[in-house]
């Protein structure tokens, strides 16, 4: 046998070479130079969209935003598989909460700076993002979390550097310019971005209330339209140095600077005509800075500051009534922490503590004796540490399990916690990854919610602070199929004790609508997602996003009523990317958003709906960006509030200002390369 299998072998060696020469003989010389011309083999493969690692699911995020009208690491994020917005607040399905992390590290700032941050810094500047549903415990922080892997500069680019700027129209219009540098040399790392926003919104709701007061009922309709205006400022620096063998030491900065506050809101209708004026009386200031230094001893330990400043004054008078208030918060933060981990014979050990000091002092002083003055001066302490096991069994089965214990006190709340994690990781084959998450957490009300204090939207409805509100626990699972490296089907399971909202409530004692958060007994979520991209030649790059859900909330007492509501919820999504032409480099977006209604506490939110548009042009060899793009055309994703439960009968319209139209332009640039460096030329040259 291999005696006829070598024969047949050569036997069709030879056929072939004498059909060449044959072939040869009858082809002109232009016809053989077309021959040796002709391409050789190419073989086309897909890059991965997505791999998983240690319980993180990576994203090639230029990858996901290519061709896409993006401007901002913000918009990026919103590309990310599962990921969503609500009032600009980012949202994962499947989890009840999400933290953002920059390069590993978590930020001590607020949820808002921590946004603005993320608007400030350019889209190209982002070089993928990890999605960890149950995070590790030396991130700090719990539960799920994107970590964004920022782009370093190389020794050999010399100044890399963007300039940009951003028009954006809704009502009014806005404008956002700034610039990013990066530079580095031998051990230095060197980082900046600045940028400057004009920003002027407008807002409101139609209320339509049906408010029962004792046996007698009154409709009431107020109008409110409210104008604000300010100008935001956004450093952020980072310098690194590397010595050694894997020894580094990092200092980030970052600010927020709002200045020219002015905020109007002007409410009409049937209870009464008010007029709410805000000014600042200093720029409302937030800095931070991290310190932080790494060992090739697997061992990591840092400090951070932050401190947060906001005085503004109100004016505020209806047909009854006028009063002025000012109002004054001044937060300070400190944190330290330690990470290290052992490689040990067959697993990793790791551990870790952090400690968190906040002191809080707030203020609001009314010129009225009607109202009562608030003066709050309060500690938070938190001191968590954690112990965590990872082991690999085989290369196709991991395990990463944490114990976390924390303790946390502020005014006479003390309380002791203890934070199971699991991940587990099974990887049949190439084509198979299969990941179980298990995790719980704590979510902390913010700062001012927590004061004794009550601000006026309009005569008819008033926010009111809790001091008696509750941090709540939050206890999560999710179970992820991804196939082929880029379909991903997630099925997750979230259960919060003492969940806190906010909700609107009519007042029994008078004629106010309230909105306050207060702790429910709980809030389950159950339901599935699926991420299916898919491509129609080179012409097209789409994909599905599909979410489904069960969400039941529940109070025994809240105020004087109670509830157990729940809901099934589907949403879904469609991007779609065209390539319009190669030369120029001109690409278009077009996608479609729908959800069905929601629910919030007892009320109901109606259903949504979006249609997005862009197109963007690259070239000056790609160095250049221009793009416009329209978010909302038909001005739809605005939700409606219907609240008809028990002696509460409200209905709340949103004002409709969605609709935005985007022009962006950007400019990359490589500068001066630097004079020396460590790379030995001297065998170069013909001299």
């Amino acid at each position: 046998m291999k005696r006829f299998i070598f024969a047949a072998t050569y036997c069709c060696y030879v056929s072939v070479a004498s059909a060449q020469l044959n072939l040869s003989d009858s082809l002109s010389m232009s016809e053989l130079e077309y021959l040796d011309s002709l391409p050789e083999i190419v073989v086309k493969a897909e890059k991965p969209l997505v791999k998983v690692k240690e319980g993180k699911i990576t994203y090639d995020a230029q990858r996901l935003i290519q061709g896409k009208s993006v401007t901002n690491i913000y918009d990026a994020l919103l590309y990310l598989p599962g990921v969503t917005e609500n009032d600009e607040r980012l949202l994962l399905a499947g989890s009840q909460s999400l933290a953002i992390l920059i390069n590993g590290k978590k930020s001590e700032m607020s949820y808002s700076n921590l946004i603005s941050l993320l608007k400030s810094l350019p889209s190209q500047r982002i070089k993928s993002a990890e999605i960890m549903y149950n995070a590790n415990p030396k991130y700090h922080t719990r539960g799920a979390a994107i970590n964004i892997v920022m782009t370093e500069p190389g020794i050999l680019d010399g100044l890399k550097g963007q300039v940009y700027a951003t028009y954006q129209q809704k009502h009014y219009a806005e404008y956002f310019t700034g610039t990013s540098l990066q530079y580095a040399t031998k051990g230095f790392n060197f980082d900046a971005n600045y940028n400057y926003a004009d920003i002027h919104y407008r807002t409101g709701e139609d209320i339509f209330s049906l408010h029962t007061l004792g046996y007698q009922s009154y409709p009431i309709k107020q109008y409110d339209r409210t104008s604000a205006k300010y100008s935001t400022h956004n450093p952020w620096a980072n310098i690194s140095y590397k010595w050694g063998d894997g020894h580094k030491i990092n200092l980030t900065y970052a600010g927020d600077y709002k200045t020219n506050l002015s905020n109007e809101n002007q409410s009409v209708g049937t209870f009464t005509h008010s007029h709410l004026h805000k000014t600042a009386n200093a720029p409302v200031a937030m800095s931070d800075l991290q310190l932080s230094y790494q060992s090739t001893s697997s061992l990591d330990v840092g400090v951070e500051f932050t401190s947060y400043n906001d005085n503004t004054t109100q004016h505020y008078r209806d047909s009854n009534t006028g009063y002025q208030s000012v109002t004054k918060q001044f937060i300070k933060r400190y944190k330290a922490y330690l990470d290290h981990s052992l490689n040990l014979r067959h697993l990793t050990l790791c551990y870790g503590a952090e400690y968190k000091y906040a002191h809080d002092n707030s203020k609001q002083i009314y010129n009225s004796g009607n109202h009562n003055d608030l003066r709050s001066s309060r500690d938070e302490h938190t001191a968590t540490g954690y112990i965590g096991l990872l082991r690999e069994f085989n290369p196709k089965f991991s395990l990463q399990a944490y114990l976390q214990g924390e303790y946390y006190k502020i005014v006479n709340y003390d309380k002791w916690s203890i934070f199971p994690q699991l991940n587990l990781t099974y990887t049949p084959d190439y084509s198979h990854i299969i990941q179980l998450n298990i995790s719980s957490d704590k979510v902390y009300p913010s700062y001012w919610e927590m004061q004794n204090n009550v601000s006026q939207l309009n005569s008819y409805a008033e926010i009111q602070g809790n001091p008696s509100l509750r941090p709540y626990d939050d206890y999560s699972g999710q179970l992820s199929y991804i196939f082929k490296n880029k379909y991903i089907l997630t099925f997750y399971v979230n259960y919060s004790d003492d969940y806190a909202v906010q909700l609107p409530y009519q007042a029994t004692d008078k004629l106010a609508l309230i909105f306050k958060t207060q702790n429910m007994d709980y809030r389950s979520v159950l339901g599935a997602n699926i991420y299916l991209p898919f491509n129609i030649g080179s012409f097209m790059k789409s994909s599905i996003t599909i979410n489904t859900f069960n969400d039941r909330q529940k109070a025994d007492t809240f105020h004087d009523i109670s509830f157990d509501n729940s809901k099934w919820v589907f949403y879904s999504k469609i991007d779609n990317t065209f390539a319009i032409s190669t030369r120029p480099n001109i690409k278009a977006e077009l996608s479609v958003a729908y959800t069905t209604p929601n629910i919030q506490g007892p009320a109901t939110i109606s259903s949504l709906w979006q249609l997005n548009i862009g197109a963007k042009w690259v070239f000056l060899g790609g160095n250049a960006d221009l793009s416009v793009k329209c978010n909302d055309v038909f001005n739809s994703w605005v939700p409606n509030i219907k609240m008809k439960y028990s002696r509460q009968d409200l209905q709340m319209n949103m004002f409709p200002d969605s609709r935005r139209f985007v022009t962006s332009f950007s400019y990359r640039f490589n500068g001066f390369k630097p004079k020396n460096n460590s790379i030995d030329t001297s065998r170069f040259g013909t001299k």
